[in-house]
């Protein structure tokens, strides 16, 4: 099985061109983290042999084991944040937008003057004959934001609370712990989402900042534009980990079960040398 898995990974690594040397830290965890999953599940079926009778309640025995720990307890553990944490309809979450939006664009005039008042340095071009559609649309947009961010704020607390949950009641599933540790190794966990979408927003706001004065003042892209654009670059240096804690998870189910199955070994040996004498 060690080997079948390490052939795996490093075909894939080599099939996608990437270096091994370069990521032997990522490559090492990996191959850590799903050992110790299969030594819980190696040290349970021990267990379950040693405490069983017959190979096919042992067997029976094994499946009902792996239903309750990877299907039963992660459904149950998701169904309770939702019911708990309820999110907002999302169907509602875009009505909402939508409605916030189309009042706001019945007044895009009057909020237009009003940005332009508290922003006297935008307002060169105002007194052309062009068409200020686009003033008005960017002006009005920081309403609406002002008047989304309550909304949105409630819908992401509602799942940083769903997920928060999830996070501590991992440990009662080694399924879950294992793909929480694959997650993190592979930057898709919801930390790294967060983190991610948080840099983009902000980078957007950016990107915002940079074309908004071009357009009230009515500028065109020129050649030397393209060289003063933002440039986003995704930082996760900030981001924690729970990989190690993780890790020494399974570890320490994998060594525990291991000990209660020779502990139980011991005794039944002992037991049979009574027997014998």
């Amino acid at each position: 099985m060690s080997v079948i898995l390490g052939i795996a990974i490093k075909l894939t690594l080599l099939t996608n061109q990437v270096p091994l040397v370069a990521h032997w830290n990522e490559i090492g965890t990996i191959l850590a983290i799903t050992f110790t999953y299969l030594l819980f599940w190696f040290a349970l079926a021990l267990l379950v042999n040693l405490l069983g009778k017959s190979s096919a309640n042992n067997a029976i025995s094994l499946l009902a084991i792996w239903i309750f720990l990877v299907l039963l307890i992660p459904t149950v553990i998701n169904q309770t944040a939702n019911s708990i944490y309820p999110v907002p309809s999302r169907a509602q979450l875009i009505n909402d937008m939508r409605s916030i939006k189309a009042e706001t664009e019945k007044e895009q005039d009057k909020i237009l003057v009003e940005y332009l008042r508290n922003h006297p340095e935008l307002a060169v071009n105002q007194d052309s004959t062009s068409d200020n559609w686009y003033q008005s649309y960017f002006a009005s947009q920081d309403l609406v934001k002002e008047k989304m961010e309550p909304i949105l704020a409630g819908y992401d607390q509602q799942i940083r609370k769903q997920q928060q949950w999830v996070n501590n009641l991992r440990f009662l599933s080694p399924a879950i712990i294992l793909q929480d540790g694959l997650n993190e190794l592979a930057q898709t966990s919801t930390k790294h989402y967060e983190s991610y979408r948080t840099q983009v927003i902000a980078f957007s706001e950016k990107w915002r900042s940079f074309f908004l004065p071009m357009i009230f003042k009515e500028e065109k892209v020129t050649k030397a534009t393209f060289a003063q654009l933002p440039k986003f670059e995704y930082n996760t240096a900030d981001i924690s980990s729970n990989v190690s804690i993780n890790l020494m998870s399974l570890l320490i189910l994998g060594i525990g079960m291991l000990a209660i199955a020779f502990s139980i070994f011991r005794v039944r040996g002992s037991e049979s040398l009574l027997t014998m004498s």
